[in-house]
């Protein structure tokens, strides 16, 4: 998906990316990394101003969602 030529089916699958990181998120421990990759990667395409917004709206998601699990785990194991 991260490959498809037609703008409305990627502007689809990034906000279906994007609820699905935002629910998943804990599960999703080195996916995390090959998505974030691809998604930065896309940045650099030319592409429709409102596909980038999707695009940085799921780049936020993934990374408030990273930022919960470091707090938790820092929470949990008793480091600053």
């Amino acid at each position: 998906m991260f490959h498809d030529p037609h703008g409305k089916v990627f502007s689809v699958f990034v906000d279906t990316l994007a609820q699905f990181v935002s629910v998943y998120s804990e599960e999703l421990n080195d996916w995390l990394y090959i998505c974030l990759t691809r998604l930065l990667v896309k940045t650099g395409v030319d592409m429709l101003a409102s596909v980038q917004a999707k695009i940085q709206k799921t780049l936020d998601v993934i990374r408030c969602q990273t930022l919960k699990a470091v707090e938790l785990s820092y929470a949990l194991l008793g480091k600053p």
